[in-house]
């Protein structure tokens, strides 16, 4: 059994209700729920997610999305979108799938430009390492 406390590579992200340590995809959810409440002004009850089948539901919903986003596109892509855009309620909207693929194009842009392409100098000339089984190569008796 993982201790709930304790960072690792697939619980990396702190629970913002219990403190404990959770996947990506459920600290998207809790988020949101948040963010819902307090659009509607309401109040979270103490492990709203088991007492509460309103808002359980809620959370169970945005969990499955950001799940399914998060397969598609990369974590980083929807955490990034949830964290820069404070008025986003629900991953569900066109608009906001649309939003997380556009960072996912710059993530992958970011990404590709990021690796560097060693080039010889031009300068000086290098003999080729591979002989050729040519008949020039047989001809400069390099067979």
């Amino acid at each position: 059994m993982r201790n709930k406390k304790q960072f690792s590579e697939t619980y990396n992200y702190k629970s913002i209700f219990t403190g404990e340590y959770v996947m990506a995809h459920q600290w998207i959810g809790e988020v949101l729920v948040d963010r819902k409440a307090q659009k509607e002004k309401v109040a979270l009850p103490h492990k709203y997610w088991v007492d509460n089948e309103e808002w359980a539901k809620v959370l169970k919903l945005q969990i499955q999305q950001a799940a399914k986003l998060i397969r598609k596109y990369s974590e980083e892509a929807v955490t990034k979108v949830v964290r820069q855009k404070h008025w986003i309620y629900s991953l569900m909207p066109k608009f906001v799938i649309e939003d997380i693929e556009k960072e996912q194009k710059l993530i992958d842009l970011r990404q590709n430009t990021a690796i560097a392409v060693e080039v010889s100098n031009p300068e000086v000339f290098e003999q080729r390492k591979t002989v050729k089984k040519s008949l020039m190569g047989k001809l400069n008796g390099k067979t």
